[in-house]
């Protein structure tokens, strides 16, 4: 069967909602407080917001639209993620749509769009796939990898889940900024979702440590990786962005990054498409991978968990958190979600931005 895309370009509509763009922002944006009258709570007081009962398929009808989202992406940015639990009306082409308009009301690049996964489409009732939604699975097939996670060539138990950490798609030249993960059934229990703040894990460095990251880029690529593993399945075409194309799925970036949301440094050089820090030798760079696991993994004040329940929306920032799936449901049930991407900018380092803490004046 030949393989057809669907896609949705920016100038589409969907029901009386026309998606609309305002010019990137040349610093930081700034809050309004749209969303301080809807009930929320924070996961913990560095990253995650709750909002309970908001419903997102009406916002994104709703006449002053636009505002309301790009004042959530500010939100989202700034927290890292966001949860909405219940969403059930909220559709497929709904939750595209909240992509594009989180991205293109803020920070998003005009040849920016929704990110397509190399190899893991949705396929669609009339056998087509559907580039610009993934649905996470175990399935090889679906996977730019064979193993991941907690050392599983070398052990069947399992022991270590550190080398699960990771953002989207940061393989990719133009990796993703924000993703909407919509949670369509799930075990009782089991499944839960880690985030990490890569703002925070940023600010716990020291000052020498912080200089000598920001001065050196990094090499992403998926586990074990190489072209011809993937060259019968990969996409045809373009990613999300016109500089992610081919089977290479490797790129080169800052080890810190700002968020132009924020205005906020972050560290990026962490996660399992991450292969070497640029420049360093191979002891150096083991040591340096062993280091930078270490300051997420056993720093818990700036972990979150998320315990997912049917129809539930995640939304989280890229630039802003790390994320890690939970393999404990084996034997629990079965976990099926809906994942949209956008691809945001090229990575970059404004030597003028700031780390959080500063910016919001937090000691510890």
């Amino acid at each position: 069967m030949s393989v057809s895309q669907t896609q949705t370009t920016t100038t589409a509509t969907h029901g009386t909602v026309t998606l609309s763009r305002i010019p990137t922002s040349d610093g930081p944006l700034k809050s309004t407080d749209l969303w301080s009258n809807h009930e929320q709570s924070d996961l913990t007081p560095i990253v995650g917001t709750i909002f309970e009962n908001v419903n997102l398929a009406d916002i994104i009808r709703s006449p002053d639209c636009d505002a309301r989202i790009g004042e959530l992406a500010i939100l989202v940015s700034r927290r890292g993620l966001c949860v909405f639990p219940k969403q059930t009306t909220l559709s497929i082409p709904d939750q595209k749509l909240l992509c594009r308009k989180l991205g293109q009301l803020t920070s998003r690049p005009p040849t920016s769009d929704l990110w397509i996964h190399p190899v893991n489409q949705t396929r669609l009732p009339d056998g087509t796939l559907d580039g610009e939604v993934m649905s996470p699975s175990r399935d090889p097939s679906r996977k730019l990898y064979i193993q991941e996670g907690g050392y599983s060539g070398s052990t069947a138990h399992n022991q270590s889940r550190a080398d699960s950490w990771h953002t989207d798609g940061s393989f990719e030249n133009v990796p993703a900024d924000y993703t909407l993960l919509h949670m369509k059934e799930c075990p009782d229990t089991g499944g839960d979702t880690l985030f990490a703040s890569a703002y925070e894990a940023y600010d716990l460095l020291s000052t020498p440590m912080q200089r000598m990251l920001e001065g050196l880029k990094a090499t992403f690529m998926p586990i074990n990786h190489t072209p011809e593993r993937i060259a019968e399945r990969l996409w045809p075409g373009s990613r999300g962005a016109p500089e992610n194309i081919g089977a290479e799925l490797r790129a080169s970036h800052p080890c810190v990054r700002t968020n132009p949301v924020t205005g906020w440094k972050s560290l990026y050089a962490f996660g399992h498409h991450l292969e070497r820090i640029e420049g360093l030798g191979d002891v150096e760079n083991r040591m340096m991978l062993e280091f930078l696991t270490r300051l997420v993994t056993e720093n818990h004040q700036l972990q979150a968990r998320v315990k997912w329940g049917k129809d539930d929306l995640v939304i989280w920032d890229n630039r802003a958190v790390y994320h890690c799936a939970t393999y404990d449901y084996g034997t629990t049930g079965f976990r099926r979600a809906n994942r949209v991407c956008g691809c945001g900018e090229v990575p970059y380092l404004d030597y003028q931005s700031v780390g959080r803490r500063e910016a919001l004046r937090i000691g510890y």
